[in-house]
């Protein structure tokens, strides 16, 4: 901009009618180029607000629907304020954890003992789960032996 700027001003103080019509040709061209900008800008400034305004989170993925519903209904007061969460569900966190919400992450190894915490707390506490296939590549899973075979069917 500053160098068609410069530009402008060399052909304005040409003062001929091509070099002055140049400018301006110049001139009204950076002036519809800079106002699609700010159109664009605009419009995306209007989806961002919009995504702020509904948690900071994208709707348009299921796992982010689940976690607006959760915190709609923690923040209800029907509920325990914390939430318990598949290890494996790869769910973004953070809009718990910028409310206070404790958040538990439950797998394979762990899930037992923390549902028979929550089973001792007096309001009912809320859990994302994502229903997982073990249809892993042999080489990325590792060898699952029988038995952990069946504890990860069971978790499931």
């Amino acid at each position: 901009m500053i160098s068609a700027g410069y530009a402008c001003k060399y052909f304005w103080e040409n003062r001929s009618r091509f070099s002055r019509a140049l400018a301006l040709i110049v001139i009204c061209a950076c002036v519809v180029f800079c106002s699609a900008q700010v159109e664009h800008l605009r419009i995306v400034g209007i989806n961002i607000k919009k995504q702020l305004d509904d948690d900071g989170l994208d709707k348009g993925v299921t796992r982010n629907q689940a976690i607006s519903k959760i915190l709609k209904l923690i923040e209800s007061g029907n509920y325990n304020k914390q939430v318990i969460i598949d290890q494996h569900s790869y769910t973004d966190v953070r809009p718990f954890l910028e409310r206070g919400i404790p958040v538990i992450l439950v797998n394979l190894f762990n899930y037992q003992g923390e549902l028979e915490k929550i089973q001792r707390a007096v309001k009912p506490t809320l859990g994302l789960y994502v229903v997982g296939r073990a249809e892993a590549p042999e080489p990325w899973e590792g060898k699952w032996n029988d038995e952990e075979r069946s504890l990860y069917e069971s978790y499931l």
